[in-house]
């Protein structure tokens, strides 16, 4: 596979900007909403919260004192979401910034390994909105399928490739075009 760099164009510029600013804003919302909800169940008083049985006759002030193995579990859970935020997020966030920083974008051909109709149940999950599935071959712009509708879009039931932009880092697609090989 033959990939060539490119300066990109100011729109294409403009859509790894929105990115970043649409990345950092949900990441940060995510972090600071189970933040505090970890905070609150440190200080949630036990006398609020009537939907937990206790075992104990002891009543403590903080709930956090009375369900060990509960507030345990809790913790590892939320100690869970926040590492795969980080990994989702932190790991994306430096590619979009040097995208961003570089604005050079890859373009190359990727082959269509097959197309098949997908089955009645599949159809039916997705609501109507394809009919087909188009998988690739193995490429490095990390796309792997479509899915699309066969009677909007007869022309990709006979295509063998398609020529793709991405940006160079954290491969944002920019334009699909058919491609006759």
């Amino acid at each position: 596979m033959i990939i060539r760099s490119e300066k990109m164009t100011s729109e294409e510029v403009k859509i790894i900007e929105e990115s970043l600013a649409g990345t950092s804003y949900l990441f940060n919302r995510i972090v600071l909403t189970v933040c505090i909800f970890i905070g609150l169940l440190f200080f949630l008083p036990t006398k609020a919260s009537s939907f937990i049985k206790l075992e104990n006759s002891k009543i403590s002030d903080l709930l956090s004192l009375d369900l060990d193995q509960m507030f345990s579990g809790l913790v590892i859970i939320f100690t869970v979401i926040i590492l795969y935020l980080f990994y989702r997020y932190i790991l994306t966030i430096p590619q979009i910034k040097a995208d961003f920083k570089y604005k050079t974008k890859d373009i190359g051909i990727i082959k269509v390994k097959e197309i098949k109709e997908l089955s009645a149940r599949d159809k039916e999950d997705l609501l109507g909105t394809a009919d087909y599935i188009m998988k690739f071959e193995k490429n490095p712009f990390k796309i792997t399928e479509t899915y699309f509708l066969s009677y909007r879009q007869p022309e990709l039931l006979d295509i063998k490739a398609y020529q793709v932009e991405v940006s160079k880092y954290a491969k944002l697609e920019f334009k699909r075009e058919i491609v006759e090989i």
